[in-house]
């Protein structure tokens, strides 16, 4: 009860710095502002055409983006910088015409240093500041198929990330990103990375699963990996009972389409190989029917139609349990498709092994 005229002093002492360092809204601020939210806000029509709906999605996040870019500009103090910056810095744009690149190379330039500037301030609201720092990580460390930029810089955000909000649930999608390319780029350190995050010293549980997880990929590049079941069909499974042959597992599930996309390869690479001693083992992420069926989700016996049907005669794990699968979980698979390549001696090759380069990676460790 003593410390209640001191915290009421606070926040008059507050309200005055606030007014002294904030000034009230021109009205060619709201004006700006209101155009602004005005395109960002806008209900993008679905259309039957994917493409277009995806163009004009893309052509409303440019029109923002640049809004923004303007807004903060012309009005640097005002109380709507930090969504307004968030808009501008996290936002895809485009460039076209003869001097595309060179806009893009500074356009580039000023939105890292606002991110730089963003990740630094102790006052940007904390869902700001996340995903800011999402942002940077993803695009530096080259996430969803975009190329390495800067891996180092990617790294001090993710340890930024983990002093300023260590129990944040996000935390584990970023620095999957980030070790998704630290991996290929430099695997001793990849390794070394994971295994502070399985120490004591760190605190959430969902980044220190996620690292025991991947942790257990690297271990298996060391040693056999060790995996049996029951699959949908009722054979027994048991990675052990391979040895001596190239083995493909391969996560996936019948509502991920990249995962269709990819399976003519494995199709056609088991035709070509498994005479001469190469397995297929598949992990179905679907999901078991509820109360409510709906459309994406399959029973045991639904999964191994589906695989009958679509010419996959290898045995396919199922549990039902969608992202919560058994395996998907013991190993952190984060996405669809994923895949483990076994050498002869059961210790994973590569988990690279996609598109046409999948035969050739199995013609390599027949040879072997």
């Amino acid at each position: 009860m003593k410390t209640a005229p001191f915290f009421l002093i606070l926040l008059s002492t507050a309200a005055c710095v606030l007014a002294v360092e904030t000034p009230a809204s021109s009205p060619a601020a709201d004006e700006a502002y209101q155009r602004f939210r005005a395109v960002r806000y806008a209900q993008v029509p679905r259309l039957a055409d994917v493409q277009e709906s995806s163009r004009l999605k893309m052509k409303q996040h440019d029109e923002s983006s640049r809004l923004a870019e303007k807004f903060y500009e012309q009005f640097p103090t005002d109380t709507r910088k930090w969504e307004i910056l968030d808009v501008a810095v996290n936002s895809p744009r485009q460039f076209s015409g003869p001097d595309a690149a060179v806009e893009q190379d500074g356009w580039e330039t000023k939105r890292n240093a606002w991110r730089r500037m963003l990740l630094a301030d102790g006052d940007v609201p904390a869902n700001i500041w996340m995903n800011v720092a999402e942002w940077t990580i993803g695009d530096m460390a080259g996430s969803r198929g975009r190329p390495v930029r800067d891996l180092g810089w990617a790294g001090e955000v993710v340890a930024q990330m983990a002093a300023r909000v260590p129990a944040s649930g996000r935390r584990k999608f970023a620095e999957q990103a980030y070790l998704d390319s630290l991996q290929k780029a430099d695997p001793a350190a990849a390794e070394r990375f994971l295994r502070t995050r399985v120490g004591p010293a760190e605190t959430n549980a969902a980044v220190k699963e996620m690292a025991a997880g991947r942790l257990r990929i690297v271990e298996a590049m060391a040693a056999p990996l060790d995996l049996k079941f029951t699959a949908a069909d009722g054979r027994e499974v048991d990675l052990a009972q391979l040895r001596g042959k190239v083995v493909l597992v391969d996560f996936w599930a019948t509502w991920c389409v990249p995962c269709l996309k990819e399976m003519p390869y494995v199709r056609a690479a088991y035709k070509k190989f498994h005479d001469r001693g190469f397995e297929v083992v598949g992990i179905s992420f679907d999901k078991a029917p509820g109360a409510q069926p709906r459309g994406m989700e399959r029973t045991a016996a639904q999964v191994d139609q589906f695989a009958r049907e679509n010419d996959m005669p290898w045995p396919h794990h199922y549990d039902g349990k969608y992202w919560d699968n058994e395996f998907g979980r013991r190993f952190a698979i984060a996405s669809l498709p994923a895949t483990f390549l076994l050498g002869k001696d059961g210790r994973i090759a590569t988990t690279e092994a996609h598109g046409e380069k999948l035969a050739v990676e199995i013609e390599r460790l027949l040879g072997q």
